[in-house]
């Protein structure tokens, strides 16, 4: 595991922020961070890559405040951004942290920070929830981002395999609609992503393709995604893009 990452891991531990003012922990946050320490490690270490002394760092969707703090403890003057009801929820955690989250739905309007504020900027598994305004939200990013700056951009991979495996047509040679993931129409391919970026003047630097595998999926599980993801390695279960402004 990172170091950063045991580093949050234990700052929120000790300081009662596994919950709000000695309050239980938060609904769900067992969960995420069970299914996202190994991508959140990954992130950190990219993180740590870009930063400079003085850089300004923007998570959007901060959540439970593990990237913002993260960004945080490598040195980052750090922000967060999500929805009012998220924001409020975590509000007073992240004063604890010091941390400005501000509340602003990025697929309806444009967020209050000034344009070119940010060296860095983070979306992890956001862009599938914008699916009915993503150029507006991808304008937005470019928008906030300074001349140079960095986004990094983490989503589910549309093409992965448990999806093909669900499209694949039923007897008849018909596809059952009832086979298609929940999420089908809300996720993005490489190429989606990558045409979103550059119609809004960002330049794509790197498509990895990984399979953030959390603890809880089942050995067997694992082990078919890391085979077929050396086989087939765009058939990955996770998009991280970088892109420069």
């Amino acid at each position: 595991m990172n170091k950063i990452l045991k580093n949050v891991q234990a700052e929120f531990a000790t300081s009662g922020l596994a919950g709000q003012a000695g309050e239980s922990q938060p609904a769900g946050e067992e969960q995420y961070l069970a299914a996202h320490k190994r991508q959140l490690s990954y992130l950190f270490k990219i993180g740590q890559k870009y930063y400079r002394p003085g850089a300004k760092f923007l998570d959007i969707g901060s959540s439970f405040g593990y990237p913002c703090f993260g960004a945080k403890l490598i040195g980052y003057d750090s922000y967060g951004l999500d929805r009012p009801e998220r924001v409020a929820e975590f509000s007073k955690r992240f004063k604890r942290l010091g941390i400005n989250n501000v509340a602003s739905d990025l697929a309806l309007k444009k967020s209050p920070f000034s344009s070119r504020k940010f060296d860095v900027i983070l979306v992890s598994e956001i862009p599938e929830t914008v699916n009915h305004q993503p150029e507006r939200f991808f304008s937005e990013i470019a928008r906030l981002l300074k001349p140079g700056g960095i986004l990094i951009m983490t989503a589910a991979n549309l093409l992965r395999f448990n999806n093909m495996a669900k499209i694949v047509p039923a007897r008849g040679g018909r596809p059952s609609a009832k086979n298609l993931p929940a999420d089908y129409y809300c996720e993005f391919t490489a190429s989606d992503l990558a045409y979103l970026l550059t119609k809004n003047g960002l330049n794509v630097e790197k498509i990895k393709y990984r399979n953030f595998n959390h603890q809880r999926v089942a050995w067997l599980s694992r082990a078919f995604n890391n085979l077929s993801g050396l086989l087939l390695p765009h058939r990955k279960k996770n998009l991280i893009v970088t892109a420069r402004k």
